[in-house]
């Protein structure tokens, strides 16, 4: 006799033998789970459901039994007895190790449905509640499974940031503008909201897509942006600026666009092009409208490096922005070392062309990253270091030689994976950046420390 004809005979014996009160139990409860167990393996999933129900007449509170069930009703596709017993379950479960199953077969349940979203919401809590580091794995890359086939993605991002010069203002209080009457460049004090201001920073971000299209070769996504700003100034501020209000500074947009994006024959090679339109509103006023067009190509070297170009024209509009025209090109380089740290630069080169003097300019950045692997006080590290220089040659109102801008900016994140919760990690970031112009009105420093959230997976 096979396996599971073993299987089904005791089985079926069992379910005989509780349905009509026997007073000898053929199998014990928990032979009962190992046969119902085994018959949902055995692709029996009818047997496993009798089994399960019989297990259930004896103890309607039985977990396992209710995972089974529920387990076995999702194979057979009968999703009415499927989902509340994955629900029951959960609720009675009072252990790592029933929490975690009964998560995952409810997170199975959803997915057969096609509700992927409400899914990986499960997932996260089987990751949660998994009792072991096996366990968590594995329900990791379900998570990872069910999310690659979502057509439904969604990224958010909130953070709040002490901040020491919130409206980009100046670290100085004097600067030259040029007298019309003389033709001279006088000294002239700077006040209020010219100056920097320090303040509280509220951050907060979401970033929806939706495939339109998708085959192994190629991905459409439909593409929704939106964040906002808010801000929160000092008793320094304050008497700094006695006239500015916090929400002077609040900014807001909103992009939507589409992104395509394939590969070719050798899949070494994936390219992308895109649209996005939007608008931004600054100080609760509408401020700008924008769209650009994108093109990029993204080479796998090898296993361990990345090499990629991305070119991008967008034009400015709107009541309140300067009118521009951008264009701009980036490189970048990414290679992940034997030993686990990550490695990334990338250069970008802007030109900017418009008739305000505050968005004629020509601007080149270059940017260093790196993620060890180790650690820092127990949190993973990232590093950053960027370098920036942009020459306006149209700004004449301040300096005769036009304007001319050089940044230096570093940045630490350290992600306490050890606080991980439902999959979500806290981190921490602390920036720095420091804007030498030779116009006095645009010495910048500013100096942040950012607690946010960021997916573990």
């Amino acid at each position: 006799m096979t396996r599971l004809g073993r299987t089904t005979l005791a089985a079926l014996l069992a379910v005989w033998t509780f349905a009509h009160g026997a007073q000898a139990q053929t199998l014990t409860p928990d032979q009962m789970r190992g046969t119902a167990m085994l018959a949902i393996e055995d692709g029996n999933p009818a047997l496993a459901l009798q089994v399960a129900e019989a297990l259930l007449v004896r103890d309607a509170e039985d977990v396992t039994a209710l995972i089974l069930k529920a387990r076995a009703a999702r194979d057979l596709g009968q999703f009415n007895i499927a989902q509340p017993a994955a629900a029951r379950a959960w609720a009675l479960s009072d252990t790592d190790a029933t929490r975690f199953d009964s998560a995952r077969v409810m997170a199975q349940v959803l997915a057969s449905q096609g509700q992927r979203t409400r899914a990986q919401f499960w997932l996260r809590r089987a990751v949660q509640n998994a009792p072991d580091a096996g366990a968590r794995r594995i329900a990791v890359q379900e998570f990872r499974y069910v999310s690659a086939r979502n057509p439904w993605n969604t990224q958010l991002n909130f953070s709040v940031a002490p901040n020491s010069n919130i409206n980009n203002g100046s670290v100085k209080d004097t600067t030259e503008i040029l007298n019309f009457f003389s033709q001279d460049y006088v000294v002239a004090n700077l006040s209020g909201a010219a100056v920097a201001l320090s303040g509280l920073e509220i951050s907060t971000g979401a970033t929806l897509r939706y495939s339109l299209l998708e085959s192994p070769a190629y991905r459409t996504d439909l593409l929704v942006q939106a964040d906002t700003r808010r801000y929160v100034l000092s008793d320094e501020a304050e008497r700094i600026a006695p006239t500015a209000t916090a929400s002077d500074f609040a900014l807001d947009s909103l992009n939507v666009g589409i992104d395509h994006r394939w590969r070719d024959r050798n899949r070494a090679v994936e390219y992308q092009v895109g649209a996005l339109v939007g608008a931004t509103r600054y100080g609760g006023e509408h401020y700008s409208d924008q769209a650009r067009l994108s093109f990029g190509v993204n080479r796998t070297i090898d296993s361990q490096t990345l090499l990629g170009a991305a070119l991008a024209a967008d034009v400015t509009r709107g009541p309140l922005a300067p009118h521009a025209d951008g264009l701009r090109l980036g490189l970048n380089l990414q290679h992940r070392h034997s030993s686990g740290t990550l490695l990334a630069a990338r250069l970008s080169l802007s030109q900017s062309r418009s008739d305000s003097e505050n968005a004629d300019y020509d601007d080149v950045r270059l940017d260093l990253f790196a993620e060890p692997d180790w650690s820092i006080l127990g949190a993973e590290a990232q590093f950053g270091l960027s370098l920036r220089a942009r020459d306006y040659d149209s700004f004449v109102f301040f300096s005769p030689d036009g304007r001319r801008d050089r940044e230096m900016a570093v940045y630490l994140m350290l992600s306490f994976t050890e606080a991980e919760y439902y999959g979500f990690i806290p981190t921490m970031t602390l920036e720095a950046s420091h804007t030498d112009s030779n116009i006095g009105l645009y010495d910048v420093n500013r100096v942040g420390l950012q607690l946010g959230i960021r997916s573990a997976f």
